[in-house]
């Protein structure tokens, strides 16, 4: 369950950010390839680590491998989903999954040792 909940949270991080940066690329009209590949690099390596944080979050235990692992699956549902829209795996996938599992493993570390919110007790007035 912790997996699937990681995972879903690293899509809709990569999502959104690819999104967001997207418009502003447009409205910026950047046009060159170095600068695009920047950005998918970036909302690459930042969803993975949303994955692995929220998975291990989820989770609490284990979070380098249930952080990587959030990664890896992030990037083959990323994967999967650019070749179902024609695009193709090369030297650049590669760049991407090298990224991909050790930002999900950091962000699986951060998640795991992240204190939990305590909740404030108020303290009862005596007259």
């Amino acid at each position: 369950m912790s997996l699937l909940t990681g995972i879903l949270a690293g899509l809709a991080a990569t999502v959104a950010l690819l999104v967001i940066f997207s418009v502003l690329c447009m409205l910026s009209e950047v046009t060159d390839g170095a600068g695009v590949d920047a950005v998918v690099l970036l909302c690459t390596a930042s969803g993975a680590f949303a994955a692995g944080y929220s998975g291990a979050r989820v989770s609490g235990s284990m979070g380098l491998l249930t952080g990587a692992l959030c990664g890896a699956m992030c990037f083959i549902l990323l994967l999967c989903a650019s070749a179902a829209g024609g695009g193709e795996a090369g030297a650049g996938c590669l760049l991407r999954l090298a990224l991909a599992v050790p930002s999900g493993a950091a962000g699986g570390v951060v998640g795991v040792n992240r204190r939990k919110r305590r909740k404030r007790s108020r303290k009862k007035k005596f007259r």
